[in-house]
C-alpha cells in the first residue's frame, strides 16, 4: 500500500464465506508497514472472499479482493505398489526399469493436483538413504517407470 500525495491512512481487511448464511470477520491492520497476518480465525473448509482495503489521507479507497478454498482433509491414501499393474515385485531383473503403481489418489473437498515419488534404500536399523529426491509425475498417470542406479543385494522402496 502506497500513496505518495496523501500518504495511507488505515489498511482494513475482510473474509467472508462464500456461503451467504456463514460470518465474516474483519478489523483494521494496526501496522501495516511491517507486514501482517490474520490469526485465530475460526474457519471451516469451504469457499471464502478475503478482502484488503486502503484508505489515503484525503479518504479515497483503493481495494483488492482474492478468493480462497480452503481444504483441511488431506487426500486418501490409496494404495501403491512396486510393478506394473497391481504386481508387487520382490525382485528385478540387473538393468530393468523401477516401476510404481497407485491407484485411490483422491481427496473428498478438492482435486489432487501433484503426486509425486521417491526412491530410498532400505537398511536394517539405520537411515535410508535416498537414491531418486521427490520428483512430480506429469499429469494424472497411474504408473511410472524410472531407470535408477540399483545395486544387487540392496533393498528399495518407493
Amino acid at each position: 500500500c502506497e500513496d505518495p500525495q496523501t500518504g495511507v491512512a488505515r489498511v482494513s481487511w475482510r473474509v467472508r464465506a462464500a456461503n451467504a448464511s456463514a460470518g465474516s470477520a474483519g478489523g483494521d491492520v494496526g501496522d501495516w508497514r511491517r507486514g501482517w497476518f490474520v490469526r485465530d480465525l475460526p474457519v471451516t473448509s469451504g469457499r471464502y472472499y478475503f478482502a484488503v482495503e486502503a484508505e489515503n489521507g484525503v479518504g479515497l479507497r483503493a481495494q483488492r479482493e482474492a478468493l480462497l478454498d480452503l481444504d483441511s482433509t488431506p487426500p486418501s491414501e490409496g494404495t501403491v505398489w512396486d510393478g506394473p499393474g497391481d504386481v508387487d515385485l520382490e525382485t528385478l531383473g540387473v538393468g530393468s526399469p523401477v516401476v510404481t503403481s497407485w491407484e485411490g489418489l483422491w481427496d473428498p473437498e478438492s482435486d489432487v493436483v501433484s503426486v509425486q515419488y521417491m526412491l530410498e534404500q532400505l537398511i536394517w536399523r539405520k537411515p535410508s538413504i535416498t537414491v531418486i529426491k521427490w520428483k512430480e509425475v506429469a499429469g494424472d498417470a497411474l504408473q511410472y517407470s524410472v531407470q535408477a542406479p540399483l545395486r544387487i543385494g540392496k533393498r528399495y522402496g518407493a
